[in-house]
């Protein structure tokens, strides 16, 4: 026992004095990185003992026992920024079957964080666009037009500049405010462009003096420059300095306006009101002359001609003011105008007359009618809506006037004039005419009547006509015509009553009607008849069956495979190969039978029954019985 716990303390003297041998086994190393955001690498170096190892994120080495050396190296971020490590446990010692632990913190640098700057643009009116631009570390630039914010830019010195934008003629000057700055990383900076305006005052111009729908012509000027060009009063919002207004001459309807400018130049003040009156006035170097036209009816027309210097001529048909004439003496005519019935006749007062510059002259034309005819008015009554009369009048030297409803004959020759109505057939029934009043004396300025009254003759009225058709079965339509004064004619199918019908006699036909394999035919009664007076008259259309039956039984065969023919009344003709019945018209048919052969056998026919005779609407049989031949 004492030899064996010698040789264990033996052993583990050994064991113990291999271990402690430096480098001979390995140990470990616990690197830990912090500080780095997503997707950054860090960059670490371990040198020791003869090994140097490369570490991109936190992790465990397994190295030879020693002493080792921890750097680590700055690394970038995804904005440029800069991360610095701090590494904390080095140099370290690895011994075997121990972990030994160094931890690298990374830390962002500040300084080269990005940095925000905005730049505010305002001042300009709506659709203007500023002219800024932006100068930063390491030449680069931005041009800006409107309030803008850059991100992400580097750390460093800014500067701001702004050019002057014009808008809607004027000018805006720029303010910036810093121009100048330095920005910090991570930090955010506002630089504002104030645009200002031009200083401006306004300039009011009233424009006075003109007729209504005359516009004036008057200019703003500045400097030798237009400014703005008027056509009536208006309020100008202008820069301030000296401004000179021009009214240029006017014409209107033949008469020239000049125009007096008060005051001008005018000096506009910023922030004040100019005020200039422009003073519009006529310059007459021509008159007027009004002629009054009076005592015609509308629709009639004068007959003027009016007459001055220089070959001026000028013809008139109602009143009329006649501008721009040169002065002098104008004469005024007028001739008499023929009217129907009459003449009007023209005086004229004021002519000849003086005609000054500036100056309005007058003349009168009165018309007075003077009869030299006269007037029939002829009534027509009596007759329906849409009926016109026949009416005839006639007069002195060959006189004829034809009339179809009441009417005002004007402008008649004094005379006898005779009025005669010829009697009126309408669908309604025959009008009678009555005249009253004929003839009749027709005097100058005057105006005489005659009446036509029309009556209506019962004997001529309408009346209605009952058409009645039966014998039909139901759902069969009748063939049936009608027809009648004026080229009346229609078409039924069933019992129509025709209502108003001009009087006079209707014929009634009808034709035969097939319905369901038969044949209906039509007996007509009651025509032709008279329709009229206000009463019914009635046609009656009968139908009776006119088609007959005929059944061919056909036995004995396995099969349709007959050998059958049917012939009768008008050549008719037809085949069968089995039992049949058939519609036919009314007469004899008989049935011719002929043997066949079915799979080797031959049957023969036997045909009973045949001919025969058929009446309208009867029925009849045959028999064909076949047999095998034995």
């Amino acid at each position: 026992m004492v030899r064996v716990l010698a040789k264990l303390s033996l052993l583990f003297l050994l064991l113990a004095g291999c271990t402690s041998v430096q480098g001979s086994l390995n140990g470990k190393l616990a690197l830990t990185v912090s500080g780095l955001p997503g997707g950054v690498e860090a960059n670490v170096v371990v040198r020791g003992s003869g090994v140097e190892k490369v570490l991109k994120a936190s992790g465990v080495l397994e190295l030879p026992e020693g002493e080792y050396t921890v750097e680590a190296a700055e690394v970038s971020g995804p904005q440029g920024e800069v991360y610095a490590p701090t590494v904390q446990g080095s140099p370290v010692k690895v011994e075997y079957g121990k972990t030994a632990e160094v931890r690298v913190d990374y830390a962002v640098r500040r300084d080269t964080l990005p940095a925000t700057l905005t730049v505010v643009i305002q001042g300009l009116p709506s659709g203007a666009e500023g002219r800024v631009t932006v100068y930063g570390p390491g030449g680069v630039s931005w041009n800006l037009t409107s309030t803008t914010t850059l991100r992400g830019v580097k750390a460093g010195t800014y500067s701001v500049f702004a050019d002057s934008v014009v808008a809607g003629g004027r000018a805006y000057t720029p303010k910036v405010e810093p121009s100048s700055l330095t920005l910090s990383g991570g930090s955010a900076s506002t630089v504002v462009v104030q645009y200002l305006p031009p200083d401006t005052g306004y300039l009011a111009v009233e424009i006075t003096g003109l007729p209504s729908g005359a516009e004036g012509d008057v200019e703003v000027r500045s400097g030798g420059s237009l400014v703005a060009t008027l056509k009536a009063s208006q309020v100008l919002e202008v820069v301030v300095g000296t401004y000179l207004v021009v009214a240029k001459d006017v014409v209107f309807q033949g008469t020239t306006y000049r125009g007096t400018v008060s005051p001008s130049p005018a000096e506009v003040k910023k922030g004040s009101t100019a005020s200039v009156r422009v003073s519009y006035a006529p310059v007459y170097t021509t008159g007027r002359l009004v002629v009054t036209v009076s005592g015609l009816p509308s629709g009639v027309n004068a007959d003027v001609v009016v007459e001055g210097p220089n070959g001026f001529q000028r013809a008139l048909t109602r009143t009329t003011t006649l501008d721009g004439l040169s002065p002098g003496t104008y004469t005024v005519t007028a001739r008499d105008v023929a009217v129907t019935g009459g003449v009007y006749r023209a005086t004229v007062r004021g002519s000849p007359v003086q005609v000054e510059a500036g100056a309005t002259a007058s003349v009168e034309v009165s018309y007075v009618l003077v009869y030299t005819t006269g007037t029939l008015t002829v009534t027509i009554s009596g007759l329906p809506p849409g009926a016109s009369a026949d009416v005839v009048v006639e007069g002195p030297n060959g006189f004829r006037r034809a009339l179809t409803r009441t009417t005002t004959l004007d402008g008649l020759s004094p005379g006898i004039y005779t009025v005669t109505a010829r009697d009126v057939a309408t669908s309604g029934g025959v009008y009678r005419a009555i005249v009253q009043g004929s003839p009749a004396q027709v005097e100058a300025g005057a105006t005489s009547g005659v009446g036509v009254n029309y009556q209506l003759d019962p004997a001529t009225a309408p009346g209605d006509l009952l058409v009645e058709v039966n014998g039909l079965p139901s759902g069969a339509l009748g063939n049936v015509r009608v027809q009648g004064p004026g080229g009346f004619d229609r078409s039924i199918t069933q019992t129509t009553l025709f209502s108003s019908l001009p009087a006079g006699y209707y014929t009634v036909s009808a034709g035969d009607v097939v319905y369901s394999g038969r044949t209906y035919r039509a007996t007509v009664s009651g025509s032709p008849v008279r329709v009229g007076g206000g009463t019914t008259a009635t046609v009656q259309v009968s139908y009776s069956l006119y088609s007959a039956f005929l059944t061919v039984q056909i036995s004995g065969l396995p099969g349709p495979v007959a050998n059958v023919v049917v012939t009768g009344a008008n050549g008719y003709s037809r085949s069968l190969n089995s039992t049949a019945v058939l519609i036919v018209e009314p007469g004899v048919y008989a049935v011719s039978a002929y043997p066949v052969v079915v799979e080797d056998q031959t049957y023969i026919p036997t045909v009973q029954g045949s001919p025969v005779s058929l009446d309208p609407g009867g029925n009849g049989a045959i028999r064909v019985v076949y047999e095998v031949r034995q």
